[in-house]
């Protein structure tokens, strides 16, 4: 387990979920939706085989003077293992179970936990929550910036300063199906166009008389060549498919002779050395011998080998003293192992030459597949560049009356599509109107509630920044667009996209706008904690103390950080530990618990060296650890 892999662990007992870094975000009930199996291939790998069924997470939260303790399986993104509230007036020791659930089934802990979760944050749903501490609350390896990406900021505005957090899941709902129906509207306007496109083909065609031009048919021809060389390839490629299966069956069923062939043979050499009682033969004697070392009591060398031939060079048993009779070979055993023996030698010849067929096989199949590969090129390039003429030949091979039917039928799809189109628009209008209202709602809810957020946001971005700044919410009302957003301002300069700052910067004004979000939107008896991730990796050197600088801010302001930072000699944590002290920052170094590669195991002082320093400025006394 590494940093990152930690605090997706911590979200995802908290939410079930682990965010799929290659899906686009759609809306919040989506993303719940839609990641939910991602967290399975996450894990799958980073958890032996054998941990699967007991691997799994617990935490102990503090909520509304309650604390949640929930255990969720690594696997098990709709369950709990545990769920349990206790009273946090009574103390740790003695704490006292107010809800417990141990008799519920683990889909139904999970149900109860979320709506208990939900109803004392204080919003309308489960998703929201996992929207919120996936988007807004944590900023980990995936980067993905609020400020700068429309679909998520707006959301995240909505719950911030819609009041009612039921605002949110309607504007969430709205947006998801103006998106659906602009998205329907688009399609089917561009099907429309190419039935038109179609349609006045063939009426041109028509008027033109040049249906039965004869150099259309050097096209058929070429198309024809085209086709049945693809035709072909693809007839091999299917025969030697048969063919490797072929081969691999005879392979196993070989396989499975030569084993059965051996265990036979070793059976019946084991009657022949017993049969004719040759103690030199007996397998104990032989493999004493080859060793160099007695199978019984393990004394080895020249003279222990040498008195285990002597004494099985007479007809005395070594062990028992009793006569060996000295017998005849027994000429149907050795009949019987020359022909085992004959059997598995035709065996093992007849398995290398299928083995050499299906190697042979494999290697024109991989050949036939980059044929058939450059041939379906060929006919789809053919195609599209004679689209025209090949029309032209369909049309040819129709009476007229069949052309005038194609004409008809095209007219009326055409018609169906057109009026399908104008449905589509008429409902993302429809959405659009709605969309627009909650829009001016949540305009004149955030004009209420600016004057202490801006300052909030900017007070936190100037620690880091150094330079003074502003931020504005911004509405659109086009004919065909309805948004929300900030746009930033930067030295008196508007800042709208993120290629306008640098890496640096971009990262952690959107950080501050996080914690000036969770600032606003937590009481006073539940602060927020946000979760970040080794922030120092995109930093220069001169923004290290700022950074640290912001993120004491947030702290000295009630609320809290979980974060996992590389030890090295960043100024982020050292400015930490100056102004936050032991009452309020505690360091605990995975390289106590987690596996290190080699590289890191190579100088393990250079951790400690670095760490004692910062370690030392918090060991003052005792304190909470944030």
């Amino acid at each position: 387990m590494g940093k990152s892999t930690f605090l997706a662990a911590v979200n995802f007992c908290l939410t079930g979920i682990v965010p799929n870094p290659s899906e686009t975000f759609l809306g919040m009930e989506d993303f719940l939706k839609d990641r939910s199996n991602f967290s399975k291939d996450y894990f799958t790998g980073r958890i032996s085989e054998k941990d699967r069924k007991a691997a799994e997470v617990s935490l102990e939260i503090t909520l509304s003077r309650q604390t949640y303790v929930i255990t969720r399986g690594i696997f098990e993104s709709k369950s709990l293992r545990e769920f349990s509230i206790y009273d946090t007036n009574t103390g740790n020791k003695n704490r006292k179970k107010v809800f417990d659930t141990s008799k519920m089934s683990p889909a139904k802990r999970h149900t109860v936990y979320a709506k208990k979760i939900v109803d004392a944050i204080g919003l309308d749903s489960f998703e929201q929550f996992a929207f919120l501490q996936h988007f807004v609350f944590t900023f980990d390896e995936r980067r993905e910036l609020v400020f700068w990406t429309p679909k998520v900021l707006e959301r995240a505005l909505y719950l911030a300063f819609g009041v009612d957090p039921k605002l949110a899941t309607q504007a969430d709902k709205i947006r998801r199906d103006w998106d659906r129906e602009g998205s329907h509207a688009r399609n089917t306007t561009q099907e429309a166009k190419n039935v038109a496109d179609r349609i006045r083909f063939i009426e041109g065609e028509l008027s033109s008389n040049s249906i039965n031009d004869p150099s259309d048919y050097e096209v058929v021809a070429q198309s024809e060549k085209l086709t049945n060389e693809r035709d072909k390839i693809q007839s091999l490629l299917f025969r030697l498919k048969t063919d490797l299966d072929d081969a691999e069956l005879k392979l196993a069923n070989l396989s499975a002779t030569q084993l059965s062939l051996r265990s036979e043979y070793e059976t019946e050499f084991n009657k022949h050395i017993r049969s004719n009682s040759m103690l030199s033969l007996n397998p104990i004697i032989t493999n004493s011998i080859d060793r160099d070392q007695c199978n019984l009591c393990g004394t080895g060398g020249t003279t222990a080998i040498e008195m285990i031939k002597l004494n099985t060079s007479a007809n005395t048993c070594p062990l028992c003293n009793s006569v060996v009779k000295a017998r005849p070979p027994d000429g149907e055993s050795i009949r019987l192992l020359k022909e085992i023996d004959k059997k598995l030698n035709k065996a093992k010849e007849d398995f290398d030459e299928v083995y050499a067929s299906k190697q042979r096989i494999t290697s024109d199949l991989e050949q036939s597949d980059r044929a058939l590969q450059k041939a379906e090129r060929a006919v789809s390039v053919f195609e599209r560049t004679n689209a025209k003429v090949l029309e032209r030949l369909r049309l040819a091979g129709q009476g007229p009356n069949e052309v005038n039917r194609t004409l008809e039928r095209l007219r009326e799809r055409w018609k169906e599509l057109d009026e399908k189109k104008k449905r589509h628009y008429e409902l993302r209008d429809k959405k659009k109107a709605q969309l627009v209202r909650l829009q001016r709602k949540l305009s004149a809810q955030y004009t209420e509630a600016e004057k202490d957020f801006v300052p909030l946001f900017r007070e936190l971005a100037v620690s880091f920044i150094g330079i003074e700044l502003d931020v504005a919410l911004e509405t659109k009302e086009t004919k065909t667009e309805a948004g929300i957003n900030l746009v930033l301002t930067l030295k008196e300069s508007t800042r709208r996209n993120e290629y306008q700052l640098s890496e640096s910067q971009k990262y952690f004004i959107d950080i501050a706008l996080r914690m000036a979000l969770a600032q606003h939107m937590s009481e006073n008896e539940n602060r927020a904690t946000l979760f970040i991730d080794t922030p120092e990796g995109s930093l220069d050197i001169a923004y290290e103390k700022g950074a640290g600088d912001m993120f004491a801010r947030f702290v000295k302001s009630g609320h809290h950080i979980l974060m996992t930072a590389n030890i090295n000699s960043s100024q982020i944590l050292r400015t930490l530990a100056d102004n936050c002290g032991p009452s309020m920052m505690h360091i605990e170094p995975m390289i106590n618990w987690t596996t290190l590669s080699s590289v890191q195991k190579r100088d393990p002082q250079l951790f400690t060296k670095t760490l004692k320093p910062i370690q030392d400025k918090l060991r003052v006394r005792k304190g909470r650890a944030y």
